[in-house]
C-alpha cells in the first residue's frame, strides 16, 4: 500500500543536500518556471522562489553558492526576455483581433511596436510592460482574460527579477542563524513549488506527468556533486 505520509515530508530538508547543491537546483528550477509559464499560471511560484534566492544572497559568505545565485539571476532575466517576444504577440494578436489593426486602442498599447520590448535596456522594460499593462487594463473588458493574466504577470515577474539582480553585491554576510534561516525559507519555498506543480497534473497520466516532473524540477542537481552553477538552457515546452 502507498504511504501517503511521505507525501508530508519536504524531500529538500535532506542532510545531504548541500547549500551549493539546494542554490543549483533553485535557480535552474527558477529558469525552468519562467521558461514554461503558460498562462502565468507559476507567476506566485516564480516570485517566490526569486525572493527566497535573493534572502539566501544576502546571508551567504561561500562564493561558490553566491555565484550560483548570480548565475541564476542573469539567466533568469535572459530568459524572460527570450520568451518575451512570443508574449507580447499574444497581447498584440488579441488587440488586432478585438480593435482591429490601424486601431486607436493598438497604437496606445504600442506606440513603439513591439519590437520595443525586445530593443531596449533592462532598466526601461518595467516601463514599457507598465504602459502597456495600462492600456490592457483599460480595455480588458474586450480582451480575453487569459490576455489580461499574461500582461499583468509579465510585469510583476519582471519588478521582481530586475530587483533581484540588482541587489546582494554589497549586501554584507549576516549571522549563521540568518543563513539557516534562509536556507530553510528557500528549501519549504522548493517543496511548495513541488506540492502545487504536482496538483496541476493531478488529472494528467502518469507518462504526462512525469514529463512535467522532468521538465520542471531538475533532480540530478540534487544528486550528483556540484559545483559549476546551474544549466545555461532550459529544456523546451513539451
Amino acid at each position: 500500500m502507498i504511504d501517503l505520509r511521505r507525501f508530508f515530508i519536504n524531500p529538500f530538508n535532506d542532510e545531504a543536500i548541500s547549500i551549493d547543491e539546494i542554490v543549483n537546483y533553485a535557480a535552474e528550477h527558477l529558469v525552468r518556471m519562467i521558461a514554461n509559464n503558460p498562462g502565468g499560471v507559476l507567476n506566485t511560484f516564480i516570485t517566490s522562489t526569486t525572493t527566497a534566492l535573493a534572502v539566501l544572497d544576502g546571508t551567504l559568505t561561500d562564493e561558490t553558492s553566491k555565484l550560483g545565485i548570480q548565475k541564476a539571476r542573469t539567466q533568469a532575466k535572459v530568459t524572460f526576455r527570450d520568451t518575451l517576444d512570443e508574449a507580447v504577440a499574444k497581447i498584440h494578436g488579441d488587440f488586432v483581433a478585438s480593435f482591429g489593426r490601424d486601431s486607436t486602442e493598438v497604437t496606445e498599447a504600442f506606440p513603439e511596436g513591439r519590437s520595443i520590448f525586445d530593443t531596449c535596456d533592462d532598466s526601461l522594460l518595467e516601463n514599457k510592460l507598465g504602459a502597456l499593462n495600462t492600456a490592457v487594463t483599460t480595455y480588458s473588458g474586450a480582451l480575453k482574460p487569459t490576455t489580461v493574466g499574461l500582461s499583468g504577470s509579465l510585469l510583476s515577474i519582471w519588478i521582481a527579477l530586475y530587483a533581484a539582480a540588482g541587489t546582494g553585491r554589497g549586501n554584507k554576510a549576516a549571522s549563521s542563524d540568518a543563513r539557516r534561516a534562509a536556507v530553510k525559507g528557500l528549501k519549504k519555498q522548493c517543496f511548495k513549488n513541488l506540492l502545487g506543480l504536482a496538483m496541476q497534473s493531478a488529472d494528467e497520466t502518469e507518462t504526462v506527468a512525469v514529463q512535467k516532473a522532468d521538465i520542471y524540477c531538475p533532480q540530478h542537481l540534487l544528486e550528483d556533486p556540484q559545483g559549476s552553477g546551474p544549466s545555461p538552457t532550459p529544456p523546451p515546452t513539451p
